[in-house]
């Protein structure tokens, strides 16, 4: 395949790439600039085979990420949140032979033993010498990217993301969606994240217009949405949440999609969006799969609530079928990694990728995902879900979010226990959980302890993190007898 920035450049050569920073780039200027700092990268390390970057939603980290599509590198791309160990640990996992990363992350870096350089310094450095000659086609399976599992436990994974996985995904996603050269979409979502990234790449393939934000500030999206005539923004609930706060949000008119992913959405938001009459696109994706596999369209929300989809056209999704119609699920395709760079990826005898999530597939092949493998609480012997448990808790009064876990007990081998938030701090005796939850929950599935928490932990996507439950400052204890 040729090089989707080149290519790109000269289809479309006048018309805008990128607006960020209060700059904007058009696919030419968006060719000729990343083709001058991969230049720069050339000359500094020419031998350069795979090299680790940091950054935020800034123009520059754009321009740094496109620019090595020029180049026959893998980008090891991190995660800005992490702490100067965990890059350490990453960095040696990759073996990346330099990190390159904006300022702003110094400190973060400033132990590594890795050769790292400023991002600004090259960007600034003196004229370009000697000659370049820019990478005009990749292999398929070339790998592109690398991008580290979230790590909720053990040892995060390094991913490996080929140029093949990324077109199948971005083409899933456009037979899915019908994008269109005039539409415009904006980028909330981290660039280091599969989703953040994917937006890039789908404009380079469908040439669209890409609108980036440094950061998640509701007020501004609200605005920007309508002054932009934005069509098209990536959220996860966390931050639909916070926008449905958002008079000029709710009164925009130019919104065909709105792509929602990173955790399961309840029914009350989904109730939120209906009645907003928002085009909630809900998707189902991992960092393995290049992004999205699985997409719930909103004329289906409603009578399939609780689904995360069909699977996208070049996707293939199946069960392995366990107790109930419930099973592992499966999924195949040209978008699914080729492996870790650190492990064995679980794969079935015919190829297809184990994704430790628990699903089951109704008669239409839409997808319902109950929880993850590994997050299965048998108590007394029967299996309990801890998703299904969590939605009802969350449509209980007085109850702002919960996460459902097992906890070691003697009796039933393990106990279903709640750590909730509430609204207002109300006291967990204040609400009356018994009335409200009885009928929707059997005996053995419902909480028989309550921890009464400030917050949830998430990760940088609102993505729940029940390792670090046990971590938390317990407010108020409520045992149900």
């Amino acid at each position: 395949m040729e090089n989707w920035v080149i290519k790109r450049g000269r289809l479309s050569p006048n018309h805008i790439a990128l607006v960020a920073d209060q700059q904007c780039w058009t696919f030419r200027e968006l060719a000729e600039t990343t083709l001058k700092l991969a230049t720069k990268i050339h000359h500094q390390a020419p031998e350069l085979k795979r090299v680790a970057v940091i950054g935020g939603n800034t123009a520059d980290f754009y321009l740094l990420l496109a620019s090595f599509h020029h180049l026959m590198v893998e980008v090891v791309i991190l995660n800005n949140r992490l702490s100067s160990s965990e890059i350490r640990q990453q960095i040696n996992i990759s073996q990346a032979e330099l990190v390159i990363y904006e300022k702003e992350f110094s400190q973060q870096v400033a132990t590594l033993e890795c050769p790292n350089v400023v991002l600004g310094d090259w960007q600034s450095s003196g004229e370009l010498t000697g000659d370049f000659v820019p990478v005009t086609h990749y292999e398929p399976s070339q790998v592109n990217t690398i991008m580290f599992t979230s790590g909720t436990t053990g040892v995060p994974k390094g991913v490996k993301q080929t140029f093949g996985n990324h077109l199948a995904s971005a083409l899933g996603s456009a037979l899915n969606l019908g994008m269109l050269p005039e539409d415009r979409w904006l980028l909330t979502v981290p660039l280091y994240h599969i989703s953040g990234y994917s937006i890039m790449n789908k404009s380079l393939l469908y040439g669209n217009t890409v609108y980036l934000v440094g950061k998640f500030e509701p007020t501004l999206i609200g605005e920007l949405v309508n002054t932009a005539q934005i069509t098209h923004l990536s959220l996860v609930p966390t931050m639909l949440t916070a926008l449905l706060k958002q008079p000029a949000f709710l009164s925009n008119r130019s919104l065909r999609c709105l792509l929602l992913g990173g955790a399961p959405m309840t029914a009350p938001l989904l109730a939120q969006c209906h009645k907003a009459d928002l085009p909630v696109i809900q998707s189902f994706g991992m960092t393995e799969t290049a992004s999205q596999v699985l997409a719930l369209n909103s004329r289906d929300a409603k009578r399939k609530q609780g689904s995360s989809g069909q699977p996208l056209f070049p996707v293939e999704v199946k069960i392995r079928e366990g107790e109930a119609g419930v099973g592992e699920i499966l999924i195949k395709g040209p978008n699914v990694s080729p492996g870790y760079l650190n492990g064995e990826m679980a794969k079935t005898a015919d190829g297809f990728f184990i994704t430790g999530d628990l699903g089951y597939l109704d008669d239409e092949g839409f997808l319902y995902v109950v929880g993850r493998k590994k997050e299965l609480i048998i108590s007394g012997g029967e299996n309990v879900y801890p998703l299904a448990v969590e939605n009802v808790l969350q449509a209980v009064v007085g109850i702002k979010e919960a996460a459902v876990i097992g906890e070691a007990d003697d009796y039933w081998g393990e106990k279903v226990v709640a750590y909730v938030v509430t609204q207002n701090n109300t006291p967990l005796k204040a609400i009356d959980l018994n009335k409200q939850i009885g009928p929707h929950l059997g005996a053995f599935k419902r909480p028989k302890v309550y921890y009464q928490v400030a917050a949830l932990p998430r990760n940088s996507l609102g993505k729940l993190q029940k390792n670090r439950l046990t971590q938390l400052t317990v407010l108020d204890t409520y045992v149900h007898e």
